[in-house]
């Protein structure tokens, strides 16, 4: 008898000590029961966040869930978009002209939505895309291009993607006048420079630099080869850098230096904010100003990721392998840094008509946080003065604000969904 008690009492304690594991963090709740993440996106929020006994134990520094956040109340819709082919999408960004949300999938196939009809209808949970014809392709095959963002200027709109010839990569914008039924693209720019290593992502936006109206790109470089090799610091290549182009005369510059992974990017004035993935941890948001450098691969906060094998473990057994004070060796120091990384994406600013407690309020997009992350900024941007996380549940690819709907939008990826948030208040 007393060993049956005592079996049962073991029984009880591993559960409850397994039951407390599961609670500790939300997002496992994803993870390890897929079912109840599924009536969780069905009800747009954790169905179990009124249960005291839940929020007690999760609650403890006052974390809240959607529909709710500290200060406010957020609804949250989630649309399916559906292919002529009755297909999802999968990675795609997302732009506005006029009352128009336009698609571009990395695959490079582009798509229009009237959002005002759209934002309006409550009961929507999917939309049929209406399918932009292009001449993108061209005679080439689809599998060698990547789309990597878009921006709309002056009623045309720039495409900018990577283009893969016998191993040899190239960064390349084209730019064709908007027309909802034909895009006919012509190239704009085409770097001399390739790489055979991966080049994963960039952003686009436009920019008046010493009274030029232009466009600012940010190329990638992940890797950290041997010194001579430091192409993010090498003022001959255009990789690791943000790169301005003069529309008129099409001459091109380096605006600043040492960037690994830049995934967004904010132009308001002279203001320029950048999103960049560090290595293992380290995300961070930059401040980009001419000329300057922002320590890749040198200086990062933080630190070197890949497995250890026989050729690399003196490297790895260097920690920390990279700098951690950007100043001290020259560089400017990131205005943040997340560690661990949330795998940040791009960043918008939040209108102050959204909310009245959102004042002064910038989003950040995350893909491995699955999250928004509310910031504000000191005067100076140069410090941030706090961090709200919002879980979303979905990787955010991309994130746009929508003034005449006073709507958030955002790109979820390999979901085919976009998700549409609204102040309830």
């Amino acid at each position: 008898m007393r060993l049956i008690i005592f079996f049962l009492i073991t029984i009880f304690t591993l559960l409850l000590i397994f039951t407390l594991n599961i609670f500790s963090i939300k997002d496992r709740v994803y993870w390890k029961f897929p079912s109840v993440a599924k009536t969780i996106e069905q009800n747009k929020y954790y169905y179990f966040q009124k249960d005291r006994v839940f929020k007690n134990i999760q609650n403890d520094y006052n974390v809240s869930f959607l529909p709710d956040t500290q200060f406010e109340s957020l609804n949250l819709k989630k649309i399916n978009l559906i292919k002529n082919s009755g297909k999802k999408i999968k990675s795609f960004s997302i732009d506005f002209f006029d009352d128009t949300l336009i698609i571009s999938t990395s695959r490079g196939f582009f798509y229009h939505i009237d959002f005002i009809k759209l934002s309006s209808k409550k009961n929507e949970d999917k939309i049929n895309l209406n399918t932009i014809k292009t001449n993108f392709f061209k005679d080439e095959t689809k599998k060698n291009f990547t789309v990597f963002d878009t921006v709309i200027l002056d009623e045309k709109i720039y495409v900018y993607y990577l283009k893969n010839s016998n191993n040899c990569k190239t960064v390349n914008i084209d730019v064709a006048k908007l027309n909802l039924k034909y895009l006919d693209f012509k190239n704009f720019f085409n770097s001399d420079e390739c790489q055979n290593n991966e080049i994963q992502i960039g952003k686009i936006s436009s920019l008046i630099h010493n009274n030029a109206q232009g466009l600012l790109f940010t190329v990638n470089n992940v890797f950290r080869d041997q010194p001579e090799n430091f192409l993010s610091q090498n003022e001959n290549s255009i990789f690791g850098k943000t790169i301005f182009i003069d529309i008129k005369n099409k001459n091109k510059k380096i605006y600043s230096f040492g960037h690994r992974a830049p995934q967004g990017l904010f132009i308001e004035g002279d203001l320029i904010l950048s999103t960049e993935h560090g290595p293992k941890g380290g995300d961070e948001i930059n401040k980009i100003q001419f000329n300057k450098n922002y320590g890749w691969p040198i200086a990062s906060y933080g630190d070197y990721y890949m497995k250890v094998t026989e050729t690399n473990s003196n490297i790895y057994s260097k920690k920390p392998y990279y700098l951690k004070n950007h100043e001290e060796s020259g560089f400017e120091e990131p205005v943040f840094s997340f560690v661990p990384s949330i795998g940040i994406s791009e960043i918008i600013r939040l209108p102050d008509e959204f909310s009245p407690h959102f004042k002064n309020n910038f989003l950040i997009g995350s893909l491995n946080g699955k999250s928004l992350y509310r910031v504000q900024f000191n005067k100076n941007f140069n410090k941030l003065i706090f961090v709200e996380k919002i879980f979303i549940g979905n990787r955010i690819r991309d994130l746009k604000y929508n003034t005449k709907k006073n709507t958030i939008v955002m790109a979820l990826e390999y979901n085919g969904q976009i998700a549409l948030i609204n102040n309830l208040k």
